[in-house]
C-alpha cells in the first residue's frame, strides 16, 4: 500500500469518527469518542475539544452543513500531514 493511500485510510477514519464526536451532545461524550481516534498526536484532543466547542455554538439547523462543509478540506490536511510522517 502505497504512503498516500495509507495516509487516506487513517484520514478517513479520523474524518468518519470526527464526524460522529461532533454529532454527540455531551463535552464528556467526545472527550470520550476522541481519546479512542487512531493515530492521534498529543494536542489533538484539545483541538478535537475545541472544534466541538465550536460546533456546539453553531445553530443547531446549521450544523450538519457546517461539517460537511469542513470534512473535505479537513481530510485534505490530514492527508498531507500523514503524508510525511506515516
Amino acid at each position: 500500500m502505497s504512503l498516500r493511500n495509507n495516509s487516506r485510510k487513517i484520514c478517513k477514519t479520523q474524518i468518519e469518527l470526527g464526524k460522529k464526536i461532533l454529532r454527540t451532545k455531551t463535552r464528556k461524550a467526545a472527550l470520550k469518542l476522541l481519546g479512542k481516534v487512531p493515530h492521534m498526536r498529543n494536542g489533538d484532543i484539545q483541538k478535537g475539544l475545541r472544534w466541538w466547542e465550536y460546533i456546539q455554538s453553531v445553530p443547531e439547523k446549521d450544523r450538519a452543513k457546517t461539517i460537511k462543509n469542513s470534512a473535505k478540506p479537513m481530510l485534505e490536511a490530514c492527508i498531507k500531514k500523514y503524508s510525511y510522517t506515516v
